[in-house]
């Protein structure tokens, strides 16, 4: 999973160069964002931003309180299988993933994905939200 996020994120950085067509998602009416803040993609919507971040809310939160339902419903279709629904919540150090999940900064954004990096004892992971059937979830974690 780690390679696909990476090899994302390096076609994403290519079409922002020009370096290759704009990817599905990009297109030249959004605005490139490849600014001093390390943020890399396009300008979207605010409104989907926040949306992305409820989602992230959301899983933390249900991480927090041990509602697994509440965590799986937050995940993308395809990570939620990964993971499977037997998924003991409380066993895995929840609580330090809810909150590295709530300080994620995001690095990527385009109309569809948005990349986060979170550090989680001095080590940095990489995660997404992906809009999915037109609802933002969570994958990669």
């Amino acid at each position: 999973m780690r390679k696909i996020i990476i090899l994302v994120s390096i076609f994403i950085a290519l079409a922002i160069s020009g370096c290759i067509d704009d990817p599905p998602g990009i297109s030249p009416t959004n605005t490139p964002v490849a600014g001093d803040n390390g943020l890399q993609g396009v300008v979207i919507d605010p409104e989907e931003l926040m949306k992305s971040d409820i989602v992230l809310s959301y899983a933390a939160t249900g991480l927090e309180i041990g509602d697994k339902g509440m965590f799986l419903s937050s995940l993308s279709g395809s990570f939620r299988q990964q993971v499977g629904s037997d998924i003991d919540i409380e066993s895995f150090g929840a609580m330090k993933l809810a909150e590295c999940i709530r300080d994620a900064r995001m690095v990527i954004q385009t109309e569809d994905l948005i990349m986060y990096e979170m550090a989680i004892d001095g080590e940095t992971y990489s995660f997404y939200t992906i809009k999915e059937d037109g609802e933002w979830k969570i994958g990669g974690l």
